[in-house]
């Protein structure tokens, strides 16, 4: 239905097709101590790099997702819901 200027499109199509297939990955590098305890695995999940004992952390009101403190004022990337670090109430539940 393209024509002759659509023919010329599909070979470039079907290479970029199958490099991506070829390639496709959703695997995430993360740096952290596999020998460590659970409870000291925090990592950022902005940029997936392991926060520190004493690295700043600023987390999301929403989900309480963890992040380094230079993500502080962005939008939360595992809910898309919140600010990270905002000052927030919460739910407040009172009896009618």
């Amino acid at each position: 239905s393209w024509g002759d200027q659509g023919a010329a499109f599909v070979p470039k199509a079907k290479q970029v097709l199958a490099q991506a297939e070829k390639t496709a990955s959703d695997a995430h590098a993360i740096n952290f101590d596999a020998r460590g305890t659970a409870e000291a695995l925090n990592v950022c999940q902005g940029s997936f790099t392991l926060i520190g004992a004493s690295d700043a952390v600023a987390l999301c009101p929403f989900c309480a997702s963890k992040y380094l403190a230079s993500y502080k004022g962005k939008l939360c990337e595992t809910c898309q819901l919140s600010e990270i670090g905002a000052n927030t109430l919460g739910i407040q539940l009172r009896p009618l």
